[in-house]
């Protein structure tokens, strides 16, 4: 007769399913420790709470954020902790194709501070290590209305680029991609966070690649 047992079709997924339950079932050693010191019922609850958030944020900012596709994700949102608390700040992330170019557009809110920082490093989830670019609201030219628009480039697509061309632009509203770019996050800072209106934001691939194909096994387990 047919056999029950399971078939595996994606062994690689399989085997990064494994090693992530594994790491998640290591993780309450950072808090539990004895040396960490958590001796409070609340404490160590909060800990199990701040390793959901990292897995959401894990999900949020890697799995379900394709280059090719770019969202721009919270970060420290209401109800999710990363890092600081981030009471003044709004935070956004996505990942970055140093290949492609995008276009980001949005309306300006009422931050006292509105930068878009680039940076370089592996690619593989962790800190990246380098800023590859930066550039705030003085540096940007903004419609009357508050509109603007920012190109994301290849460095080597920029006039001038070469072995000894520059990594960055002159231009207005450009920034210009390294080779070695992996994300970008954009900061809002505000004076009173209860008055708080954010920017309005949003980014695209300029380039059009069509829908998605099929996910494969080796795409889901990297």
């Amino acid at each position: 007769g047919r056999s029950m047992e399971n078939q595996t079709l994606a062994p690689l997924s399989q085997a990064a399913w494994k090693q992530l339950v594994e790491l998640l079932a290591s993780g309450e050693e950072s808090f539990l420790a004895p040396h960490r010191g958590v001796k409070l019922e609340h404490d160590q609850a909060a800990g199990y709470r701040s390793l959901t958030h990292l897995l959401g944020y894990a999900l949020d900012l890697y799995l379900d954020n394709d280059p090719l596709r770019p969202t721009l994700v919270q970060l420290a949102s209401p109800v999710r902790k990363m890092l600081g608390d981030n009471v003044d700040s709004h935070y956004h992330f996505t990942q970055l194709d140093p290949t492609r170019s995008y276009r980001l557009y949005g309306r300006k809110g009422n931050h006292c501070y509105l930068g878009f920082c680039v940076y370089a490093g592996p690619r593989d989830g962790s800190w990246s290590d380098r800023i590859a670019a930066s550039m705030s609201h003085r540096d940007i030219e903004f419609e009357d209305n508050g509109a603007f628009e920012l190109s994301l480039v290849p460095v080597a697509s920029l006039p001038g680029a070469g072995e000894n061309g520059p990594s960055e632009s002159d231009a207005k509203n450009v920034i210009a991609l390294d080779e070695d770019v992996s994300c970008l996050i954009v900061r809002q800072y505000f004076f009173d966070r209860d008055e708080a209106e954010p920017a309005e934001l949003d980014i695209e691939m300029i380039e059009d690649i069509g829908p998605p194909a099929p996910l494969s096994d080796q795409e889901m387990a990297d």
